[in-house]
């Protein structure tokens, strides 16, 4: 089933993380995101308009772009995330944030939808694999822009979901591009500098 979890926990022992201030406390926990750019056009089977413009487009203009869009409820249970189910999500992650003081975010894994890569060529008619991990990185920056936006002043760690590859479902290439690529986004969610440094360290490698 893909529909986002959040939940909010207490920390009741110390985590492998490399500062000892996250020994006690909150944190925030969202899982299986699924976010689906692709959701606004699939009634069609024609090259769509609005995925043509965010593969162009920078991320930080994602937003208004998906405003262009048709859609004007959530996505329901059993389908991906689309937009407008995000940004309810990062409203209740603000709120959440400002209510309970969490040491940390912890994204569980799973950024990217269900059928990403076949989506993404249907829609846009670009086969070559340039294309598709620049519109993934693009994908990646827009949700981690968006929730460093909502969740300003907490670290935001995220995990590597079966979904979130450029190989396709449970693909992983240790050392391999995607790690390198994506890592420098998701670093940008840490503030602490020795969890960033560790980050840095630790995550290209897979």
């Amino acid at each position: 089933m893909s529909r986002l979890f959040l939940g909010v926990f207490l920390l009741l022992s110390g985590l492998a993380l490399a500062n000892p201030l996250y020994a006690a406390g909150k944190m925030i926990t969202i899982a299986d995101i699924h976010f689906d750019p692709f959701y606004d056009c699939e009634t069609s089977d024609k090259l769509c308009p609005l995925v043509q413009k965010l593969a162009i487009e920078d991320p930080k203009n994602w937003e208004e772009v998906f405003k262009q869009g048709n859609e004007s409820s959530p996505s329901p249970y059993y389908k991906n995330t689309n937009f407008f189910l995000w940004q309810s999500t990062l409203d209740a992650l603000q709120e959440l944030n400002e209510k309970e003081h969490p040491q940390f975010v912890l994204v569980l894994g799973d950024f990217l939808a269900h059928g990403f890569r076949a989506h993404y060529k249907k829609y846009t008619g670009d086969t070559s694999e340039e294309g598709y991990e620049n519109f993934v990185k693009k994908t990646y920056r827009f949700m981690m822009d968006q929730l460093n936006e909502n969740l300003p002043d907490v670290d935001i760690y995220s995990v590597v979901g079966n979904n979130d590859s450029y190989t396709g479902d449970y693909g992983v290439t240790p050392k391999g591009k995607y790690f390198k690529d994506i890592g420098s986004i998701w670093v940008e969610g840490i503030t602490d500098p020795a969890n960033k440094n560790s980050f840095h360290q630790d995550f290209y490698t897979g």
